[in-house]
């Protein structure tokens, strides 16, 4: 009977130690579903963060083209207005040069005055000569 009475509380401890690791075997199942579960959710995650990253570079990407064709038009702008401007400095020198040698009704009046004392005093030049010769 001893050898009976030991063999059942041995099974006894066997049957006690197979709950305990069955319990623990539950646990464990547990807490790899919800590990399974926190990193399929964080997987997800980092999908999302990925295309979001895929997003931003396009957008970047594409504001980078739009800033570079914006500035080669300035610069187009900007070398079409410095054309148009040194023209029409070079058109406003150009009158003044014009308004400056061109002559003034002042200055023509004043030129055949000039003109005119001058053929007179050519005229009496010539007179005198004439004069003193007969």
């Amino acid at each position: 009977m001893s050898r009976q009475n030991e063999g059942i509380r041995k099974l006894s401890a066997y049957r006690t130690w197979l709950e305990v690791n069955i319990r623990s075997l539950r646990d464990l199942m547990r807490e790899k579903m919800d590990v399974q579960k926190e990193m399929d959710g964080l997987r997800d995650k980092l999908i999302e963060s990925e295309d979001g990253c895929v997003q931003s570079e396009r957008q970047i990407d594409q504001l980078k083209s739009a800033w570079e064709s914006k500035q080669r038009e300035g610069q187009a702008f900007y070398q079409r207005l410095y054309s148009v401007v040194l023209k029409r400095l070079g058109m406003v020198r150009g009158f003044r040069q014009l308004e400056e040698s061109a002559p003034t009704e002042e200055m023509s009046l004043q030129l055949e005055d000039e003109e005119q004392n001058a053929n007179a005093a050519m005229e009496n030049a010539r007179l005198r000569l004439y004069d003193n010769h007969s």
